[in-house]
């Protein structure tokens, strides 16, 4: 149940049933459901889209109904409410979604009234939505890089929502630069950062063309994910960052999640032929194989950010370290 909880209130898709009949098979159990979800304390803070919250209680009334199961009046009252809001409801209106990292962090998310939490493409741009390989990023700097110190300022290319780098900000109390081609992401991604209590002493926001190489400021650590998609973003990223080498640059990770292997390899090649970077493998595991690693060492909130969306495919998502050659 922790897992759909999650999931609900990143803005997962809704199935049309509750997954097990046993969370909702009396009154007392549907309504503690209702409290944390519906009802909970950061949705009061941050109202989730009306439809989301409409599409949840109707899977409860059609879960209960199939199994004869009595539903409870807050479930009517607040299905008669979302269906109202939902009809009322005006296009510019913001809503949030929200991540659970541990008992005492939240991550909330700004989108508009009409998008769901998975959105793929708006205004030409496919970062309205966080990636799997960007929480894995997230959760990897956060908690299993041994050298956490050693990332100093760091720079994310193709920062999408903002989500790797408000979460980064928020646990490691760094100076974080947020970059990204397209400038209503980039916009979206400074909105999220500030309504997760990110300073603008503590962060950055820049328009980036790895490919043009506009000589970006100086950083120790450059970070990025599901970032390589085709051929040419390959050839300059690696360009970009051996650019980098001679301006204090020590480091990058590099997540991605493995969709075409003819454009990663690609990236590999380019990078073995570069003089000036070695590179190694960090780790490669199916997306389960990430999620049972956050479960195991971090905790269930860990394991459920990035168990907080519906997978239809278990891809391979690798990570790659890459530094300067001495």
């Amino acid at each position: 149940m922790d897992t759909f909880i999650a999931r609900f209130r990143a803005l997962d898709q809704v199935p049309r049933s509750i997954p097990d009949v046993e969370w909702v098979d009396s009154i007392e159990k549907q309504d503690a459901l209702i409290d944390e979800t519906v009802l909970c304390e950061s949705v009061h803070s941050y109202p989730l889209p009306p439809k989301h919250v409409q599409q949840f209680l109707e899977s409860i009334v059609r879960t209960c109904e199939s199994d004869r199961i009595e539903i409870s009046e807050k479930v009517y009252a607040l299905l008669a409410e979302s269906h109202s809001t939902n009809k009322s409801v005006s296009h510019d209106h913001p809503y949030y979604g929200v991540y659970k990292i541990d008992s005492d962090r939240d991550v909330v998310f700004k989108i508009d009234s009409d998008q769901t939490g998975s959105t793929f493409v708006r205004d030409g741009s496919t970062g309205f939505c966080t990636w799997e390989a960007g929480k894995c990023l997230a959760w990897y700097l956060c908690t299993q890089l041994n050298d956490r110190a050693s990332l100093g300022t760091i720079m994310e290319i193709g920062c999408g929502t903002g989500v790797t780098g408000t979460i980064a900000s928020k646990i490691l109390k760094c100076k974080y630069i947020f970059t990204d081609y397209h400038i209503s992401t980039l916009e979206q991604a400074r909105e999220n950062a500030r309504l997760n209590n990110i300073s603008e002493e503590a962060s950055e926001y820049m328009r980036l063309d790895i490919l043009a190489d506009t000589s970006p400021p100086n950083v120790d650590s450059i970070v990025g994910a599901d970032i390589l998609y085709d051929e040419d973003l390959c050839k300059g990223l690696v360009s970009f960052l051996s650019n980098r080498c001679q301006n204090g640059f020590k480091q990058a990770f590099i997540m991605s999640t493995i969709r075409t292997g003819s454009t990663y390899s690609k990236f590999k090649d380019t990078l073995e032929k570069c003089m000036g970077l070695k590179w190694s493998v960090v780790c490669r595991k199916p997306m389960s194989g990430w999620i049972a690693a956050a479960h195991e060492t971090s905790g269930k909130d860990w394991g459920n950010f990035l168990d907080s969306a519906t997978r239809f495919f278990d891809v391979d998502i690798e990570l790659v370290r890459i530094e300067p050659v001495a």
